[in-house]
């Protein structure tokens, strides 16, 4: 039964935490604190940083998940595993992952084809909202993998 109540709870907790980056990230697409003029100056320096930054990102979190699943077999990961324990770091490595696709399709199509500017600004928008998301998961997901090391800690 204990199972079942760390199972949910884990989702209401990855719920909230992708529901408030989403929302945190909407409001600074549309906010005037970022000026979407600039960026969409005549270089794409912007879009291929974020095509960097968000590979990067999305390279440390697949590694994370690809570490998890590895050491599944360890008897200590495997009872955390059972136990419900990583759920949230492969749910917020996976939604990170999303994100830093999204992000770099986007600044892929932005850099690569003549769009009109509606579509421009809508991608521009899009690329800051997912970027924000990844960020957060990201920072999550490492706070995650802390909790889980300081628990297989206690258990040696």
């Amino acid at each position: 039964m204990a199972h079942k109540k760390i199972y949910w709870k884990n989702w209401v907790k990855f719920c909230l935490i992708l529901a408030i980056s989403i929302g945190l990230s909407y409001y600074l697409a549309v906010s005037p604190l970022i000026k979407i003029e600039e960026i969409k100056g005549p270089d794409f320096d912007y879009q291929y940083n974020l095509i960097s930054t968000s590979a990067t990102i999305g390279g440390f979190l697949f590694a994370g998940i690809s570490i998890i699943i590895s050491s599944v077999g360890n008897r200590q990961v495997e009872r955390l595993w059972n136990n419900n324990y990583l759920d949230n770091s492969y749910r917020a490595a996976a939604a990170g992952i999303v994100a830093n696709i999204v992000t770099i399709v986007a600044a892929f199509i932005i850099t690569s084809f003549s769009i009109n500017e509606s579509v421009q600004r809508f991608l521009i928008r899009l690329e800051i909202m997912s970027v924000v998301v990844s960020l957060i998961v990201f920072v999550w997901c490492v706070c995650e993998m802390v909790y889980i090391i300081s628990i297989m800690k206690k258990q040696k």
